[in-house]
């Protein structure tokens, strides 16, 4: 089958449920895979042939994609919901003190503080954000801690 026909046949929406149902994907993020998987095929080309397995293969991999984002999304959370609770374990009479020091801070300093200990970002994410490596992340970050604890001039 050509890749136009796939995309209009009703048996691309049971391979998504199929898929989906392997990986224990509830129904409502199914529709998400079926769209996935309709736009993955859709960049093969209308005009290409591919067969059932390909189809397959393509929906399994766009599933394993949506579990990885959505793991990612959810160890964020989890480390965003963390930070806030060491902070909030911190005495809030101190924490003026650190805002304090935080607006001190060098300019790529403040930045790495929020995107790391802020919104809780780990170090392979503040790398591919900051397009840096991640030994430059770690060297970031035992800089930017001796800092605010008043071991370095600022």
């Amino acid at each position: 089958m050509t890749v136009a026909e796939w995309l209009e046949s009703p048996y691309l929406q049971r391979v998504a449920s199929r898929v989906g149902y392997q990986y224990g994907l509830p129904s409502q993020d199914i529709s998400d895979l079926f769209q996935e998987l309709r736009l993955g095929i859709w960049k093969a080309g209308p005009a290409s042939m591919v067969n059932v397995t390909w189809v397959f293969h393509t929906a399994n991999h766009k599933a394993i994609d949506f579990l990885k984002r959505r793991l990612r999304y959810q160890a964020n959370a989890l480390t965003s919901i963390e930070t806030r609770q060491q902070l909030s374990g911190v005495d809030p009479s101190l924490l003026p003190l650190l805002r304090a020091r935080v607006a001190l801070l060098p300019r790529n300093l403040r930045i790495f503080y929020g995107l790391r200990y802020e919104q809780g970002l780990s170090q392979r994410e503040l790398a591919r954000c900051l397009g840096l490596c991640r030994s430059s992340i770690r060297c970031l970050d035992r800089r930017c801690l001796r800092m605010l604890k008043g071991r370095d001039a600022v």
